[in-house]
């Protein structure tokens, strides 16, 4: 049901973060309920440890924490917070959380693509904590667009399952436990404060109802599997009627790839491929193009590593991701420096050596070094 909701099909064919987010959602949503079963340390250790590494992957696992501390403190919180165990626990998490580190390591190491510059440690914070951006997204609307936009983020609820929104709510009275009704509750909740207060991209655009998506699938499956319980229990349902009710059931999720197919199928959606043909179009023959930014750098890489396109074209990107800058002649063999510095000189070389053209699909065309005039 999860797999065909649009939210989720349109992030696995996306170059983006939310499709890994998801992962780690289900799983620590998997986690802690395996945990509340016996309420054993280890399995606690194993849940911290994901939940840090799914910080690494994206912040808004933050969000997740009013339920999940509902669970932990309203069962056997005692056990953890012990002092060895507690501390035990912090380090666990900090050791996952240190991929982190990475960010300041590489950025002094010159890498291309460094948001932020997070080598200072008032910068490296500012990035990990979002506030370098966060600022011009939190509460900065009027609460007449608040309520519209509210609205928005229930109605793609309604479009994700439509009628087997009718599942997702038995599941959650077919709950035995109070304390997972609640948690349930609560990871809606805030994800839908998380979608309407602390953003203000456009709902179309990023998937901000990720996790609301996973917790109707979650309770979709507890409803749909008590009512297959409740038929194989019925005295008054027969073998065959049984097994009809589980073949009804095994069609279920053909229901959102009916609904959702027209919307979420991209086979004949050619906009990169066409955007990267007209680039290709535009230039002479063995002329040398500047590559920027993922709307160009991915259209471009597809046509020229999948379908051999224009290999006459010298192609370069400035992220120096995947088509290489070379490497300066005028410094000689080695540099010491940051890449901002190192990347011009590269740029310059190109430019000098580039007799039958030279093109830019990038943003900003005013970041390419032209030279001194």
């Amino acid at each position: 049901i999860l797999a065909f909701t649009p939210t989720l099909w349109s992030q696995t064919v996306s170059a983006e973060v939310y499709t890994l987010h998801a992962f780690f959602v289900v799983l620590l949503t998997r986690l802690l309920w395996w945990w509340d079963q016996k309420r054993d340390f280890r399995r606690m250790a194993l849940f911290v440890f994901i939940t840090g590494v799914s910080f690494g992957n994206h912040m808004q696992t933050v969000m997740l924490a009013p339920a999940v501390l509902f669970i932990v403190l309203s069962g056997n919180y005692k056990a953890l917070v012990k002092g060895r165990n507690f501390a035990f626990l912090f380090i666990l998490f900090m050791v996952a959380l240190s991929v982190y580190l990475y960010l300041p390591v590489r950025t002094d190491a010159g890498a291309a693509i460094h948001w932020g510059d997070p080598n200072t440690l008032e910068r490296f914070m500012a990035h990990v904590t979002a506030s370098a951006h966060r600022h011009g997204y939190v509460l900065t609307q009027e609460m007449s667009r608040y309520f519209r936009r509210a609205m928005e983020a229930l109605a793609q609820v309604g479009i994700q399952f439509g009628a087997i929104l009718i599942f997702a709510v038995m599941g959650w009275l077919k709950l035995q436990s109070r304390r997972w009704k609640i948690f349930f509750v609560t990871i809606v909740f805030f994800d839908l404060v998380y979608t309407v207060f602390l953003n203000i991209i456009s709902l179309e655009i990023t998937p901000f109802g990720i996790t609301t998506c996973i917790s109707l699938a979650f309770l979709s499956g507890i409803g749909i599997s008590s009512l297959l319980n409740a038929a194989r229990h019925s005295t008054s349902i027969g073998i065959g009627t049984n097994k009809a009710i589980k073949g009804a059931f095994c069609i279920i999720p053909l229901v959102p790839v009916a609904f959702n197919w027209q919307l979420c199928n991209q086979s004949k959606n050619y906009t990169a491929y066409e955007h990267a043909i007209n680039i290709f179009r535009t230039v002479n023959e063995e002329a040398t193009i500047f590559l920027d930014g993922d709307n160009n750098l991915f259209p471009i890489t597809y046509c020229r590593l999948a379908e051999s396109m224009r290999q006459d074209v010298t192609l370069y990107d400035r992220y120096d991701l995947i088509f290489k800058l070379p490497f300066p002649e005028s410094i000689g063999h080695e540099y010491y420096g940051n890449w901002e510095n190192l990347k011009p000189l590269s740029e310059k070389q190109i430019i000098e050596n580039a007799p039958h053209g030279l093109f830019m699909a990038t943003y900003d065309p005013t970041t390419l070094f032209l030279g001194e005039e």
